[in-house]
């Protein structure tokens, strides 16, 4: 039976990590869980894991910036790999952090998107 307090403990397990503060960003997806049904979590959770875009990847054709998280625990290097194989044009820089980057490192996230976006402005 899925359960919202198994899904908390799935989060404790893969954003919290021994060297990071998480004591202001952990709370937030926590937070957000304990407000949903659970049966409509695992819907979406479910769809989400069937969808396959991989063909739709190299039809884009604007520059694309991918954040990625070297600590991330849900989105696999191998997933990381693929967008670089298939993204005709991406910039990946690696930064030091658990999946919620934008949270954990949002002065230098937004460094580099402003950095990424200038040229093309």
């Amino acid at each position: 039976m899925f359960s919202i307090g198994a899904l908390n403990e799935f989060c404790l397990d893969v954003y919290a990590t021994d060297d990071d503060d998480q004591s202001e960003t952990l709370p937030l997806p926590l937070n957000v869980m304990e407000q949903l049904d659970g049966t409509l979590l695992k819907h979406r959770i479910s769809v989400l894991s069937r969808i396959d875009v991989s063909a739709l990847l190299p039809k884009i054709e604007t520059s694309i910036l991918y954040l990625h998280a070297t600590r991330d625990r849900i989105v696999a290097e191998s997933d990381a790999q693929m967008m670089q194989e298939y993204l005709p044009d991406v910039e990946r820089v690696d930064i030091d952090a658990p999946h919620l980057l934008l949270q954990t490192r949002p002065q230098q996230c937004a460094e580099l998107i402003f950095k990424h976006v200038q040229p093309h402005a």
